[in-house]
């Protein structure tokens, strides 16, 4: 196989960064999730696409990435987020609270919740961290009047901004976190061949995904998820416009969700499977049943 002659998947798109880090090749899951955690963990267990399902028919569904379980009982999720919907703090609390409480079984006692610890990974700047040069930062519950005492080591949310990983490595070379986010962002760089000279586990990572870019239908997913979050951008970007009119917030939900429709309605054309669909656009199986 001639490497250089190949066009590597771009990680950073859900269903690539699923296909990578879901089958733990080389270990490179919990190689990465180390250098998130900035410390050794023991992966016992993966799922890829992980249903946070509704409890109630009014509840909203939402679907993981990467769910793992830590060999001391802690949970580890991460999502990708490409475009920014203005939700994002909220998004991430909704996807830990979901995990965190699906834990418990009836009959069960609240001393069997284990550590849960929400990672999101956004292509974006999020508004929320305004200010805050740090490429990751983390985020727990403590008490605000007297010395900040921590409540608890249950709740833990990593925000992490692809678009600070640059500056990272401008200060300091050997950030592990931003070489594999540099990695993630686009592997067909220079700057990622110089990080595998001295990185093995990011090595490792791209070789695999040497393997799975030669695989028609993980590049028929990416070329599809790369069109749609093209399209997802710019449905933003004529929401807000719309939304000086209508008001801001109303107009992006509102674009944001017709781009899904119409997206989901020219795959369903061509006669795509609705797993596929529902795993490009976030939509439901009814409602795309229903288009």
């Amino acid at each position: 196989m001639n490497e250089k002659t190949i066009k590597l998947l771009k990680p950073k798109y859900d269903v690539i960064f699923q296909a990578l880090f879901g089958s733990n090749k080389e270990n490179i899951t919990q190689s990465f999730i180390s250098d998130i955690l900035g410390k050794p963990v023991e992966i016992i267990d993966i799922k890829t696409d992980d249903s946070i399902l509704r409890e109630y028919p009014s509840d909203k569904a939402g679907r993981l990435d990467l769910k793992t379980k830590f060999e001391d009982g802690t949970i580890c999720q991460i999502e990708m987020q490409m475009t920014d919907e203005k939700n994002t703090i909220k998004r991430l609390l909704y996807y830990w609270s979901k995990t965190y409480s699906k834990q418990l079984k009836m009959g069960s006692d609240y001393k069997e919740l284990n550590k849960t610890i929400g990672i999101i990974i956004t292509n974006y700047e999020v508004e929320e961290l305004e200010g805050i040069e740090e490429l990751d930062t983390k985020w727990q519950i403590i008490e605000t009047k007297r010395g900040k005492r921590l409540l608890t080591d249950d709740l833990e949310l990593r925000i992490i901004e692809l678009s600070k990983a640059e500056k990272a490595l401008q200060k300091d070379k050997y950030n592990r976190l931003a070489q594999w986010l540099t990695f993630m962002d686009n592997p067909n760089t220079e700057r990622v061949d110089e990080i595998v000279k001295e990185n093995e586990e990011v090595k490792k990572a791209k070789n695999v995904l040497y393997e799975m870019s030669e695989d028609e239908k993980l590049q028929r997913l990416a070329e599809l998820r790369e069109k749609w979050d093209i399209d997802e951008r710019s449905a933003l970007s004529s929401a807000k416009e719309e939304g000086i009119k209508q008001g801001i917030k109303q107009g992006i939900e509102q674009g944001v969700e017709n781009t899904k429709l119409e997206m989901a309605k020219k795959m369903k054309d061509e006669n795509m499977e609705i797993e596929i669909i529902i795993k490009i656009t976030g939509l439901s199986k009814e409602v795309i049943e229903k288009l």
